[in-house]
């Protein structure tokens, strides 16, 4: 990287950098009784589609994402209700289209970060966007309110000799961003609202307090050592 930069110019930009529990928050429906507007795509949205491949096309737990607001957003819209003057999208199809167009011009050396993309996905038209919109933000990274190495779209050195990472999409070189990724999502019923919400997991420094650990706890030290007892055979009948 220090020698590219000796070679070339790479423009960037500034981003906010926003920390995973401010990610948290907008993993719900939006409150529409405070102003809140729901995710662009509608019910393209992928919150939607994601629970219904899971659960069926039946399951309450589909719901369409809040729009994804900035710290700076939400800190307006907070103070005096101002939103942005175009609806945007929930953070789950905004790091969905940030994942796809990054893929798409790692993919191929001949994509033009200028150029409008129909995005589809199976066969269901999901909009229209262009590389240099993207990132949008970035991510706090290997931090206590931040996100593990794996949790972030992985920019590897060919990818900075392509003219996009050189170009439109440079920032991508600088920033970190989290990728999209089905798995990092789980649904559940929040117990307050008794709505569907998603919690991410496995993706952040910090141990996934809400989801418990991916282990049982130790035994107790009075049991440390022992041996369980051999379960008693069924009585004859």
């Amino acid at each position: 990287m220090g020698d590219l930069v000796d070679q070339a110019s790479i423009p960037t930009k500034e981003l906010e950098v926003v920390p995973k529990s401010h990610d948290d928050s907008y993993l719900r429906p939006p409150d529409t009784s405070l102003g809140e507007r729901p995710c662009c795509l509608g019910d393209r949205c992928i919150c939607v589609w994601m629970a219904r491949w899971r659960y069926g096309d039946d399951t309450n737990l589909a719901f369409v994402g809040t729009e994804f607001l900035l710290p700076s957003q939400r800190d307006a819209f907070l103070a005096d209700g101002t939103l942005p003057p175009t609806p945007g999208k929930c953070l789950v199809c905004s790091r969905y289209f940030h994942s796809f167009l990054y893929r798409c011009a790692r993919s191929d050396p001949t994509f033009r970060p200028s150029a409008s993309i129909s995005l589809q996905a199976y066969g269901n038209a999901l909009g229209v966007a262009k590389g240099e919109s993207v990132p949008t933000h970035a991510s706090v990274a290997c931090d206590a309110d931040g996100y593990r190495q794996e949790a972030l779209l992985f920019v590897d050195e060919e990818w900075s000799n392509t003219a996009a990472a050189r170009g439109g999409m440079s920032t991508f070189l600088w920033r970190p961003c989290v990728k999209f990724c089905a798995t990092h999502y789980t649904y559940v019923c929040d117990p307050t609202t008794e709505l569907p919400r998603m919690i991410q997991r496995n993706v952040g420094v910090a141990p996934d307090a809400e989801m418990g650990q991916d282990f049982r706890q130790p035994a107790p030290s009075s049991m440390a050592g022992t041996e369980l007892a051999a379960p008693s055979p069924p009585a004859a009948s």
